[in-house]
């Protein structure tokens, strides 16, 4: 059976707490207010200081959310092909389009992006994150990439790290690199090592995932709806701590400090705290009128990208907003 957050707290209020499972704790110490509306299309968003930034479909837009409660669209640009993950370091936008590969922008001049250097991957580019002058792309078809972009105008492919499925995401925290592939594939790079092209950890029994973020001493998975956290203190050995199926079955998450923001597909929002990664808490919940696919947060501000869900492996489904929220802690 499925039930609302407001359903499950009222539950838990009247003693009924084992419905969420014996690792469910509810301290709910956040919540949201609504400041306004980024009209779409949108399927993707990034924020960084006073800007945010949304792929939909091939086009990147540029909105200053300097006053959350009047966002303004600034400059776009479109890219050949889709794009399936971007991350914003500075001025610079590292683009994973498809088969064109990676592209870097230059948002300097958020008016007027411009392409700066691109270079074509061996196969389809997923997702992309940066580590110094490297930057580290999911490739469905060649695993892990590595890219030296040293040069921004010329950047060069240096190899490989092969993954024993499709990759499917990819982040970086320091010199490693975390990736997950299909089936159930979950990997530790070393960049640091710049002639060895294989992981220094792999685990294969990952839930399908699609989804990872790493930060400190913790890294979550996402894959079929299961929240899944592990310990990376020891990054030869990641220790799995816990898995739960989010009611909403979540599809992408944003991690800042020891919170992570999912979201939850058709139950909004939902944040967990995992200072006790064998016992996260529900650190706060905002329903909304639509699924939720897609989350970014900057200091308190909390962007969602709402409208139909994907289908399949599809991170696109058109249409879609991005609701602006207002957190207070």
């Amino acid at each position: 059976m499925n039930y609302s957050w407001s359903t499950l707290l009222a539950l838990v209020l009247l003693g009924f707490g084992p419905v969420l499972g014996p690792r469910y704790v509810i301290a709910q110490t956040l919540t949201f207010d609504r400041a306004s509306t980024i009209a779409g299309p949108a399927d993707l968003v990034e924020s960084a200081g006073r800007y945010c930034y949304i792929a939909a479909d091939r086009t990147l837009t540029i909105v200053d959310i300097s006053n959350p409660a009047n966002p303004q669209r600034l400059g776009s640009y479109e890219f050949p092909e889709r794009i399936w993950g971007f991350t914003v370091i500075d001025s610079l936008v590292y683009v994973a389009a498809d088969f064109f590969g990676l592209g870097i922008l230059d948002v300097s001049e958020p008016m007027t992006p411009k392409l700066l250097g691109s270079v074509k991957t061996p196969g389809q580019a997923k997702n992309v994150d940066v580590s110094g002058t490297t930057a580290v792309l999911a490739d469905h078809m060649s695993g892990v990439d590595l890219v030296d972009v040293s040069n921004l105008e010329n950047p060069v492919v240096l190899g490989s790290v092969y993954l024993d499925g499709y990759g499917r995401d990819v982040t970086v925290h320091g010199s490693l690199a975390y990736a997950v592939d299909n089936p159930s594939g979950f990997y530790v790079v070393d960049l640091s090592e710049t002639d060895i092209w294989e992981p220094m950890s792999a685990i294969h029994s990952a839930m399908a995932p699609r989804t990872v973020e790493a930060e400190s001493n913790v890294a979550i998975l996402l894959g079929e709806g299961a929240l899944q956290v592990y310990d990376i203190s020891t990054p030869t050995e990641p220790v799995h701590q816990s898995t739960y199926q989010t009611p909403g079955r979540s599809i992408r998450v944003e991690l800042e400090g020891s919170m992570a923001y999912l979201a939850d597909g058709k139950e909004g929002l939902l944040v967990m705290d995992l200072t006790n990664l064998e016992e996260p808490q529900i650190a706060g919940t905002y329903p909304t009128a639509q699924p939720v696919r897609d989350v970014a947060i900057t200091e308190d501000v909390v962007l969602l990208v709402v409208g139909a869900l994907p289908t399949g492996i599809s991170r696109s489904q058109g249409g879609g907003e991005v609701l602006v929220l207002r957190l207070t802690r």
